[in-house]
């Protein structure tokens, strides 16, 4: 064990040493009176842009009216709303021209802005007086009958019922089509849901005979637009439909904010947890129940809302009026989105905005939210190991608010602007900061007792939820690079116990081996970190040495002391090594040298091991690794940005970070290993998943593809790419040996599949160099996995060694010597474990094995050693537990071929079961239905038809079934409640087994699910259905189902 000491002039006892010195050698008592920073930042002036907010500009995709920067660049500016139509899109039924649409799109999201959509399914009247109809090919090909009203500048157009039906059919294909094209998009902000009337605002559209035919119209297009968007996108509907078409029976004029409700359906709108609502024609035109209405959102839900000025912009300049305009919407609104005045450059957006650029500015910092904090507390002085108490109170200085929660994040960073440790507030929400109010937090963070001594920047910053990056700008000064903000100093006093259980152990190294090899020595509390100790005072047993010149390297928190073993060490694990005096170590604050009380065993074997997220740095080919990108002609390395390596500037989404988390946009990720001499190493390790496809947006990316090349052989998997899917928390993992030399690089590869959106992964490769340790099998075990004796081939048995053969396919399976004369079956097969270390014996035909009986190695059987020198031979027989009794768990023989292990993947259409398509990644039903799957996880969606897995029973007998169904993805979590749960059950052929009838209900939020454990006979050939339904619809359902079924004695 290690402990601190203290080099004593005089004999005084310890504690009393210490209780004389006092503070001088660091030590001082817990804070209990601590004085306090009491923090006032300074406010800021300048414009905020942040997430879910902002300016807007339209964009009308018509030739003649796409400005795309000729008259500004509107750099102030947010968001940019491309407006368009079904008529224009769809000339001909079933044939979309979005080319005018994708010129605007790929314009201005390369100048960084953000989407939103004005698409009209009504007629359109732009400003040059050009006009969209509805497609023409409704009338002509299905004679829809219709009204013909003027609108606009006096063109007529032509207003249909829209309850009709083969109406309703055509918009939902054509909605269908918009929605898939930009749902999972993240550059696109909101949609805006314009259904009725002259441009979807509710002006001149279809009169109604009454006021029920007109709701249920609108309630159809709601369900419409509802159902194809999925709750991907906010959805913004405009808040006032009355126009000039009143229902013929209603007055126009409503009686009550209830009748206003309802006759435009607007509390049916409301009852949907994605759309919100905009005003178009603020602040002119805005009425109590429209207030109302707004305000009702505005305070009681998380949604945005959106607006435009009722006018172009020379309406309010000619007429003296664009400062009473916009004191109108910032004393009596809520907006977070602003079109600007004048809609779109076509019009005279552009001359409002370079014309009146304090009154863009003013707006900029009154819609949306802006936060301050004006005022925090914390003590000056904390201890390491204790709570770190941070009281704060914010102000949102805007109108609007944030729909989404971020995180308070501290950090605590030292002069060199390194980041000593950071905690998160996961329950700060700022949500409901309104503006007018303060709002008071008290955070509390615990202080890790290893954290070193000093006094370090207090930085705050409010983070991404899923990432945990600083992702809100604050109106306070500060801001360094990454959006955290210094408020003040605070300083930490070490804690310096004594080390009472420090270990020793290697992570690397051969014994006598040249230098590169390592030993570790691990400490419990931080130390000085002197880099230059003195070697001699490291005293090994046995006369045995580090080598001649050994290195030293700290961990950052100066716990951990690698040594990098000179030349011709002759350590051995088994020595045992001891810290003397004069070493040069000395505790944190430079008080204490720290010597062993005893000596330290060194264990392990010296094999060097490599892992990713253990040695990660900055610095290129520290502990062999380089972070690496392939740019298309060859491998490139990355920069250091401070805190991660990346790619080039022009990319933002192409890192490794030091979890192992890493993207690949563009160019492939690529983390790599060079071998610092020759050997035999096994690579380990599982690429997978780790946000959830970004969680955010469930389901949203398209998945990754990883290999492992050595130099420019491909290694794993055998040929093209091993494939991720998308919500793969799981992963894919691998464990192979090869030989290298040295010199030689192992690389990683991860490629972003069609596209990186929302597809951030993990991949924490292992490389341990192994050696031919050749003991016999001392304490190898075997056990079942299944199979009943006497059946037919395909079930196994299992021989677990203790260390790794030379995994012969091919054994002599006369030499496998079974007790009582029983046998493996006729022409039995073998399968080894990655490390060799595993061989799997599946059964072959009239196997008489039963558990019980004893299996012995004997000599010629062609089992080896790793290195082919010795055969590995039983020194007494194994005696084979288990009960041999087959257990099927869909989740553990997933596979992608139907029927493998009895498993099939099906859907049921209606009519009867089908199976499903294997898609590379996972089952899948229709390609026509994108949420009708079941994946490797058991995670399963019921689009449309049910999702139904199923197992055949490869004989007969007794069956134990039992499982789990429940919600995994707690209805969605990006809208927690918003899915409408699950419902399940059992079938045996065509016969319920469970529950006893109708249908299982499992709640949308129901993360423990319910459970069966039902038991039933089976002939070979019955099958067995677990069919999940979608409930009422499939949105924000995501479940799994994970049975298991057991022959039974």
């Amino acid at each position: 064990m290690i402990a601190f000491r203290i080099v004593k002039r005089f004999a005084l006892p310890f504690f009393l040493t210490v209780a004389l010195l006092g503070s001088g050698l660091g030590f001082l008592p817990k804070a209990e009176a601590s004085a306090m920073e009491d923090i006032t930042p300074a406010e800021t002036d300048e414009v905020l842009h942040n997430p879910g907010m902002g300016l807007v500009v339209t964009e009308i995709a018509y030739p003649g009216l796409m400005d795309m920067g000729t008259s500004s660049t509107f750099d102030e500016v947010d968001i940019v709303a491309i407006a368009t139509t079904w008529g224009y899109i769809e000339r001909a039924e079933g044939v979309y021209d979005w080319s005018y649409v994708d010129q605007l799109y790929n314009y201005w999201v390369a100048k960084g802005k953000k989407i939103a959509f004005k698409l009209s399914v009504e007629p359109f009247y732009y400003a040059d007086g050009h006009d969209e109809q509805l497609p023409e090919w409704l009338f002509t090909e299905y004679d829809l009958p219709y009204q013909y009203q003027t609108f606009g500048g006096g063109t007529y157009a032509k207003w249909v019922d829209q309850n009709n039906p083969i109406y309703k059919e055509k918009l939902t294909a054509f909605m269908n089509e918009f929605a898939n094209r930009y749902k999972y998009d993240p550059n696109v902000e909101y949609i805006d849901l314009r259904t009725y009337g002259l441009w979807g605002e509710g002006q001149t559209g279809y009169v109604y005979p009454t006021t029920e035919s007109r709701r249920e119209a609108f309630i159809g297009l709601i369900d419409i637009w509802n159902n194809a968007w999925e709750g991907r996108k906010v959805l913004l509907q405009n808040n006032i439909v009355e126009g000039t078409a009143w229902p013929d029976d209603h007055t126009p004029s409503y009686k009550d904010y209830e009748d206003f409700l309802y006759m435009s359906a607007y509390d049916y709108t409301t009852s949907k947890p994605r759309i919100s609502l905009r005003r178009d024609g603020i602040p002119d035109f805005y009425r109590d129940y429209e207030k109302q209405l707004l305000d009702d959102i505005f305070f009681n839900t998380d949604l945005p809302l959106g607006a435009e000025y009722c006018f172009a912009y020379a309406h309010y300049k000619n007429n003296n009026k664009v400062e009473w305009a916009n004191n109108e919407i910032i004393e009596k609104m809520h907006f977070n989105y602003l079109n600007l005045p004048g809609w779109e450059p076509s019009h005279d957006a552009d001359d409002y905005y370079n014309e009146q650029p304090d009154e863009v500015r003013r707006m900029l910092k009154n819609i949306g939210y802006r936060f301050v904090l004006t005022k925090a507390q914390y003590p000056s002085e904390v201890a390491a190991g204790e709570t770190f108490a941070f009281d704060h109170t914010w102000v949102n200085r805007a109108t609007g608010k944030s729909p989404e929660q971020y995180p308070l994040k501290i950090y605590l960073v030292d002069d060199s602007g390194r980041t000593v440790w950071y905690g998160t507030d996961s329950k700060f929400d700022q949500r409901r900061f309104f503006k007018g109010n303060d709002y008071s937090v008290q955070s509390a963070f615990n202080l890790p007792a290893n954290l070193k001594g000093g006094t370090y920047d207090v930085k705050i910053a409010m983070v991404d939820r899923l990432s945990g990056n600083p992702a809100l700008e604050l109106a306070i000064e500060g801001k360094d690079a990454e959006k955290r903000y210094k408020i003040g100093r605070i300083t930490v006093i070490p804690s310096v116990p004594s080390l009472e259980e420090a270990k020793a152990y290697d992570v690397g190294g051969t014994p006598g081996t040249a230098s590169g090899d390592k030993l570790v020595l691990k400490f419990d509390y931080a130390t000085n970190g002197n880099v230059n100790p003195d070697a001699g005072k490291f005293v090994l047993s046995n006369g045995h040495t580090l080598g001649t010149n050994p290195s030293f390297a700290w961990s950052d928190d100066n716990r951990a002391l690698t040594i990098t073993l000179g030349n011709e060490p002759t350590v051995e694990a088994g020595d045992t090594i001891v810290l003397t005096t004069g070493n040069g170590i000395k505790d944190s604050i430079g008080r204490v040298e720290v010597l062993t009380d005893e000596p330290m065993t060194i264990s392990g074997s010296f094999n060097p091991m490599y892992q990713l997220s253990e040695q990660y740095s900055s610095v290129q080919g520290q502990n062999g690794w380089r972070y690496m990108y392939n740019d298309g002609n060859g491998y490139v390395e990355m920069e250091w940005d401070g805190a991660k390596w990346k790619g080039p500037d022009i990319i933002s989404y192409l890192f490794i970070e030091r979890s192992a988390h890493m993207l690949a946009e563009m160019h492939d990720a690529v983390p790599a290993w060079e071998a610092p001499f020759a050997g035999t190493v096994r690579i380990r390790g599982t690429a997978k998943m780790d946000d959830d496809g970004g969680n955010a947006c469930y389901g949203c990316g398209d998945g990754i593809r990883v290999k492992v090349m050595k130099n420019g052989s491909q290694v794993w998997p055998s040929a093209e790419w091993q494939s991720i899917g998308a919500t793969d928390l799981v992963g894919v993992a691998h464990d192979f040996m090869i030989e290298v030399q040295q010199g030689d690089r192992i690389y990683f590869v991860m490629n972003r599949n069609a596209n990186h959106y929302f597809d951030g992964a993990s991949w924490d490769p292992s490389i341990e160099y192994v050696i031919s340790s050749v003991p016999t099998l001392e304490e190898a075990k075997a056990y079942d996995v299944g199979g009943t004796p006497g059946t037919v081939s395909g079930d196994k048995l299992v021989l677990k060694f203790d260390y790794a053969t030379n995994g012969n396919v091919n054994p002599d399976a006369g030499k496998l010597v079974l007790s009582n004369g029983h046998t493996l079956g006729s022409n039995p097969s073998f399968a080894w474990s990655g490390d060799n270390r595993e061989l799997t014996i599946t059964l072959g035909n009239n196997p008489t094995v039963v558990a019980g009986d004893t299996i012995a190695l004997t000599a010629g059987n062609g089992i080896k050693d790793m290195a082919d020198q010795v055969e590995v031979l039983t020194d007494e027989p194994m005696t084979i537990s288990g009960s041999f009794n087959p257990i099927y768990r869909l989740s553990e023989q997933y596979s992608s071929v139907q029927g493998q292990n009895g498993w099939r993947y099906m859907y049921h259409d209606g009519s009867g079961y089908v199976e499903m398509t294997w898609d590379g990644t996972k089952w899948k039903g229709l390609n026509t239905v994108s949420f009708l799957f079941i994946e490797p996880s058991t995670h399963m969606i019921a689009e449309t038809y049910d999702a139904v897995p199923a197992w055949d029973a490869p004989f007969n007998g007794t069956v134990r079934i039992r499982g789990t169904a429940k919600m995994d993805d707690d209805g969605g979590d990006a809208c927690h409640g918003c899915g409408d749960g699950i419902c399940v059950k059992i079938m045996k052929n065509g016969s319920q087994v469970w529950p006893s009838s109708g249908w299982q209900a499992i709640q949308a939020t129901d993360l423990v699910g319910v459970s069966h454990d039902v038991t039933i006979e089976v002939q070979q050939g019955d099958r067995v259905y677990f069919v999940m339904n979608r409930n009422e619809n499939p949105y924000f359902d995501g479940a799994s189902w994970n049975p298991a079924i057991e022959y039974v004695a």
